[in-house]
């Protein structure tokens, strides 16, 4: 009944089950079948079992839980205007989810299939899976708030577009960038594999991260700084500018870096050891720290300056279209 009001916590034991609240509706312990739950103000899940499919809207109101939400179907979430957070780390979404608000996160244990998301403006947007993260093809965008997805027991690839203030990917078996990656602060990349790029662009004030296998991000991405990261081997490619300001390592010193701009100057602030270094300057090329490397190449479509740090190589080899000067106390065999 719409007229429905239940003041206090509800707790729900059968099978299927349908409540609806004319206001806010607070549910305590759950035992059901299929559960529709409507409220017309903040929706409190509760925690328990659903065996079958959950339905839960609050006509934009709050959603949210008090412990771990077991669903062994689909999931419909639909807050209107309002958050939901569902961010108990036991949860465990069976089936599909589909989420409708304004700032969605949602914590699985295991996998969790995102099947739709409608994310109003500026909001957060957190999914998180013990498992596999699966992401629906369409964009997701949260304006000036934050991004993050992480799928912590398997890889992580984006079919749609992705953007916000700081976006963080994070996938235990691999990240793959199959549509354009957008944050207006930092992009972190984490890996416990690979990293890659399949299709797309990166624009990002800065990009951060990791990869205990190889990160090669070679399509014409669109990123002012590169800060921290560390990669088994690891290669951009930038079509503007870029400062390298580092750290950016490689397994054992032992790995390959290829850092290269189609457009714009590269400036090289991080010190860089690996077995090949090689980088490529559309614009004038400065290094002001140590690269060391068997082999080091340096390319220039302008100049090359040396402002401090030392070359240490078994073989340096390069070009430049304006002059080269590395005047610091290089150790070239």
């Amino acid at each position: 009944n719409t007229g429905n009001n239940f003041a206090g916590t509800v707790n729900l034991a059968g099978g299927a089950t349908q409540i609806t609240d004319a206001s806010a509706l607070t549910l305590g312990t759950l035992g059901t079948g299929a559960l529709t739950a409507v409220s017309h103000g903040a929706l409190n899940l509760g925690s328990g079992t659903v065996t079958g499919n959950l339905a839960a809207t609050s006509n934009n109101g709050a959603i949210g839980q008090t412990g771990a939400l077991h669903v062994t179907g689909s999931s419909t979430i639909n807050a209107g205007s309002a958050a939901i957070a569902l961010t108990n780390a036991s949860n465990d979404f069976g089936g599909a989810v589909t989420a409708t608000g304004t700032g969605v996160q949602i914590t699985d244990a295991n996998n969790l299939a995102i099947a739709g998301l409608a994310n109003g403006a500026n909001g957060a947007v957190s999914l998180i899976a013990g498992g596999v993260l699966t992401l629906p093809a369409g964009a997701i965008d949260t304006g000036t708030a934050n991004l993050t997805l992480v799928s912590s027991g398997g890889s992580l690839t984006t079919p749609g577009a992705l953007s916000g203030a700081n976006v963080s990917l994070a996938g235990q078996g691999g990240v793959t960038l199959n549509s354009n990656v957008t944050a207006a602060g930092t992009l972190n990349l984490v890996s416990g594999a690979a990293i890659s790029q399949g299709a797309g662009i990166i624009t990002a004030g800065t990009l951060t991260g990791s990869s205990v296998g190889n990160t090669t991000l070679n399509r014409a991405n669109k990123i002012g700084t590169l800060g921290s990261f560390s990669a088994a081997n690891f290669s951009l490619i930038n079509a503007q500018a870029l400062t390298v300001n580092g750290p950016l390592t490689t397994t054992g010193n032992a790995g390959d870096i290829d850092l290269e701009t189609t457009g714009g100057a590269l400036v090289v602030n991080a010190n860089l050891a690996g077995d090949t270094v090689a980088l490529t300057s559309a614009g004038n090329l400065a290094l002001s720290k140590n690269l060391q490397g068997s082999t080091v190449a340096l390319v220039s479509g302008g100049s090359i300056s040396q402002g401090g740090g030392v070359i240490t190589a078994a073989t340096l080899s390069g070009s430049a279209v304006g002059s080269t000067t590395l005047n610091q106390a290089n150790k070239v065999a």
